[in-house]
């Protein structure tokens, strides 16, 4: 276990989308941390995240209006495997964690369209004028075990899909 921010992107994540769909299993004793991220390192930009939230999973994501928030009722700081799902198309969103209903809500104004610089960071996020307007959790770099990354019906490898070296420590299968 540890701390240590994925850097990604690849063609088929692109920079400005109409669909995000991400799915990932995760082991975390931690109840603050970021999970994954992307968006630009401005300041006033568009956005989506996964975070560990006072031990719940959030997604957030902001279309340039206002930040949609997305809870879920599940605790996850229990040191066991938990599968989370979280999608948007358009103004909606959704987000299911383990066998719970999926939570939803809806971007309030009409834009539609994410508008990234195309990266996808996993675990933290480096130094960025955005991360001082996110909730503290979401400058929390993320500590446990992550795997069966999927993003837009992709899997990733994260070790060989990574842009920078982090240093990945293998979680034990047990638990």
């Amino acid at each position: 276990m540890g701390v240590h921010t994925l850097k990604m992107t690849s063609k088929d994540f692109e920079k400005a989308l109409l669909v995000n769909k991400f799915e990932l299993s995760i082991r975390t004793e931690a109840t603050q941390g970021l999970l994954l991220w992307s968006g630009k390192g401005v300041e006033r930009s568009d956005y989506i995240a996964l975070a560990i939230v006072d031990g719940h999973v959030e997604m957030t994501y902001d279309l340039g209006s206002k930040p949609v928030v997305l809870r879920s009722s599940v605790h996850v700081d229990t040191n066991r495997w938990i599968r989370i799902k979280a999608s948007r198309a358009l103004r909606d969103g959704s987000l299911q964690v383990g066998n719970e209903a999926a939570v939803t809500g809806s971007s309030p104004l009409r834009a539609t369209q994410l508008d990234t610089d195309g990266a996808l960071w996993l675990g933290g996020l480096e130094e960025l004028a955005v991360a001082r307007r996110l909730p503290k959790a979401y400058s929390t770099g993320f500590v446990g075990c992550i795997k069966d990354v999927v993003v837009d019906g992709v899997d990733v490898h994260l070790v060989e899909d990574a842009l920078n070296s982090p240093k990945i420590l293998h979680c034990s299968a047990a638990k």
